[in-house]
Order: C-alpha cells, then sequence, then structure tokens
C-alpha cells in the first residue's frame, strides 16, 4: 500500500491517506470489504503513530 501525504498550504496540518479501489461506497456490497479495510489499517496507525506522539509528547514535557 502506498500512503499519500496531504501538507496544508499554511503548514498547520497536514493528513495522510490511503485508499481501498475498486469499491463504492453506495453499494451495500462492498460495505464488508470497506469495513475490514477500516479495522486493519486503522490499527496499523495507530501500532505505528501513537508511540511517536506519545514520545513526543514526553520529550516535549521534559523540556518545560
Amino acid at each position: 500500500m502506498q500512503l499519500q501525504w496531504n501538507r496544508s498550504e499554511d503548514g498547520k496540518a497536514s493528513t495522510v491517506t490511503i485508499s481501498l479501489g475498486d469499491v463504492n461506497l453506495e453499494d451495500e456490497k462492498d460495505w464488508p470489504t470497506i469495513a475490514k479495510f477500516h479495522v486493519e489499517w486503522s490499527r496499523k496507525f495507530m501500532d505505528v503513530l501513537v508511540p511517536i506522539v506519545k514520545d513526543y509528547v514526553n520529550t516535549v514535557a521534559l523540556q518545560s
């Protein structure tokens, strides 16, 4: 899978996205596939990002 980094022009926020192709949000037959995709990738994002954010917060707290 390829992640896409979308940096805002003002530099205040960014988004990271990943897309699931060949599905139609309006087709109920695709909903289980979409739900499974969300569960799987939400967990992967959390497993990677939460430790990074915790480490950052702890580093900032130690500097205060």
